[in-house]
C-alpha cells in the first residue's frame, strides 16, 4: 500500500481536487484500519463532488465499521 499512498499523494500535489485519487487513499487507509484517515480522504472526495457515490458509500462504511466495534467493545 505505501507505493500506492506514495503516487496518489504525488498525484494530489498536482491536482489537489483529484476526486479519484482522495477516494483511493480513503480506501487504502480503510483497509489498513485506519479509519479516521479514511473518512478525511472520503470528505475531501465528497468536498470537491458531492455527488461522488464511492466516497458516499465508503465513507458510510467506516462508520458503520466504528459504530460496530465500539458495540462489540461495550
Amino acid at each position: 500500500y505505501d507505493k500506492a499512498i506514495s503516487q496518489f499523494e504525488k498525484a494530489l500535489s498536482f491536482l489537489p481536487t483529484y476526486t479519484f485519487a482522495l477516494n483511493n487513499l480513503g480506501n487504502i487507509y480503510g483497509k489498513l484500519e485506519k479509519y479516521e484517515k479514511a473518512a478525511e480522504y472520503f470528505h475531501r472526495a465528497l468536498a470537491v463532488q458531492k455527488e461522488f457515490a464511492p466516497a458516499n458509500y465508503f465513507s458510510i462504511m467506516i462508520g458503520y465499521k466504528e459504530w460496530y466495534a465500539l458495540r462489540i467493545s461495550i
